[in-house]
């Protein structure tokens, strides 16, 4: 009766092992298109990024188990922290750009998958805290048109809000009230 239990056990461990596979083969088509690649910003943190997930990847001294889920959690993390544009800020939309979203979305997936294959074999990996704040970076144009949508929409809730006070004066009968001062103001008593 144990050796069921067992073959299940060396069965979610194989498919832990296929899934890092998968990442792997998935990191292939990022090694790929780095070539391409030649923002002087995004070129170096993608290199760091692949030199990083390779070794850990390959690294054959940490056994399957939790130690190796760890370290495709901050894979995981370190895909989030690149912060690939979308856009190149003189060319806009690039196919080298989306290749290089694509290689990443691709290797988020199977990672996801990966670490769910570690959970179903009982490896809860770390989870990071998530950050106090998060910083991205807004052009003053963008910044600008932000606030002035903010203004627009608060002028639009303000209008709905003072229509809504108006009905629900003209429904209870009672006067609409104006202002503060109205309430404070003296009234003479004949």
């Amino acid at each position: 009766m144990s050796a069921t239990p067992l073959a299940a056990e060396t069965g979610r461990e194989r498919q832990f092992a296929e899934s890092i596979a998968d990442v792997t083969a998935a990191m292939n088509r990022l090694v790929a298109v780095l070539p391409q690649v030649n923002d002087p910003h995004l070129r170096p943190r993608l290199l760091a990024f692949i030199e990083g997930a390779q070794s850990a990847l390959a690294d054959d001294s940490v056994e399957l188990g939790l130690k190796r889920a760890d370290h495709l959690a901050e894979l995981r993390r370190g895909i989030r922290e690149l912060a690939v544009p979308s856009r190149d800020p003189d060319l806009g939309a690039t196919p080298t750009l989306e290749a290089v979203e694509y290689a990443l979305g691709l290797i988020a997936i199977r990672l996801d998958n990966a670490l769910g294959a570690a959970r179903s074999a009982g490896w809860r990996p770390a989870t990071p805290e998530l950050p106090e704040e998060l910083r991205a970076p807004v052009s003053r144009a963008e910044l600008g048109g932000l606030i002035e949508h903010l203004a627009i929409r608060f002028d639009q809730l303000t209008r709905e809000v003072n229509a809504l006070k108006r009905e629900s004066d003209a429904g209870n009968g009672q006067p609409e009230q104006t202002s503060m001062s109205d309430r404070c103001t003296p009234r003479p008593v004949w």
